[in-house]
Parts: C-alpha cells; sequence; structure tokens
C-alpha cells in the first residue's frame, strides 16, 4: 500500500480527484480533522456548515488535541493500521488529508509518504485560520491543478495513480 498525503485550500477538489482515482486503484481515505469533526458535532456543531468562522473553530480545538496528546497523528496511525492490516495489496493507495505543515511533515517521515497538493485558482483561499492559510508553504512531492473539466481531471487521477503504483 502506498500512502499520499493530500493538501490544499478548501474546495479545491481534494475529495473528487481521491474518488477519481479509485476508478484506477483501490484508494482508502482517512483524515486528520476526523475525530475533532466528532468531537465538535457532541459539542453541537451541525456537521454541515463549513463557513469560515466554523472552519476556524475546528481547526483550533484540532490545535489543542494536536498540543494535548498529538491526537491527530493517533487517530492517522490507527487509520494506516486498520488499512494496512485490511489490505495488503501493493496496488492500493492510502490518501490522508493532512492540513497543518507540521503533521505534513510529520507523517510524511512516520507513513513513508508521498505529498499532493491539489490547486484551483477558482476557490477563494480562506485564511481565518492558521491550517488553511498555510497549506501552500511547503514543497510538496506532486501538484495537481484542478481548473479544467472533469474530464480533465480523470486524467490527471489515472496519470497520478501509475505514477504512484509504479505502473
Amino acid at each position: 500500500m502506498k500512502v499520499v498525503i493530500i493538501n490544499g485550500g478548501a474546495g479545491v477538489g481534494k475529495d473528487l480527484f481521491c474518488d477519481l482515482c479509485d476508478n484506477f486503484a483501490h484508494t482508502y481515505v482517512c483524515s486528520s480533522i476526523d475525530y475533532v469533526k466528532s468531537f465538535a458535532r457532541d459539542i453541537g456543531w451541525d456537521g454541515i456548515t463549513k463557513d469560515e468562522k466554523t472552519r476556524k473553530f475546528l481547526s483550533d480545538i484540532k490545535l489543542l488535541c494536536t498540543e494535548y496528546n498529538d491526537a491527530s497523528m493517533k487517530m492517522l496511525e490507527h487509520c494506516y493500521s486498520f488499512y494496512i492490516k485490511r489490505d495488503k495489496k501493493s496496488e492500493s493507495i492510502l490518501f490522508m488529508m493532512v492540513r497543518e505543515i507540521p503533521e505534513v511533515i510529520k507523517a510524511k517521515e512516520i507513513f513513508n509518504a508521498k505529498t499532493l497538493f491539489i490547486t484551483n485558482s477558482r476557490v477563494q483561499q480562506i485564511t481565518s485560520n492558521m491550517a488553511d492559510a498555510n497549506v501552500a508553504e511547503y514543497d510538496y512531492d506532486y501538484y495537481i491543478n484542478n481548473e479544467g473539466t472533469i474530464d480533465e481531471l480523470t486524467i490527471k487521477a489515472r496519470d497520478f495513480v501509475k505514477t504512484i503504483l509504479g505502473r
């Protein structure tokens, strides 16, 4: 199984890209913010709203949890262990969505991962929180521009899968 840490601004098409990659290889997706979203729902977030206020709220919770006990990295380790036991195929890709650059660096080392950044200049960058504001401040292994059609992005997904899996 290959691990790819995927990042990019809000709404640039990270989920869509992962979905398209699944047409060409078996893929899994986990996010370092999943546990934070669960906690936020428990304390009143509706689980749907993703305005700037909510994004800052989620980012702040995640930062506190990371500082307290590195919870997001533990969650990624759990996710990795779960999928590696479930699927030992070398033809699989585990996409890990990680926003904060220090965590991208740490996860890249822990999981021997490649990094991917999705761009889309048609989407306005969110800067109200540290996680969203700083996503581009890293030298990623791969960059995918999502400013074309769905067919163009599908071709990019196919080519990316070929590259990652060495086909």
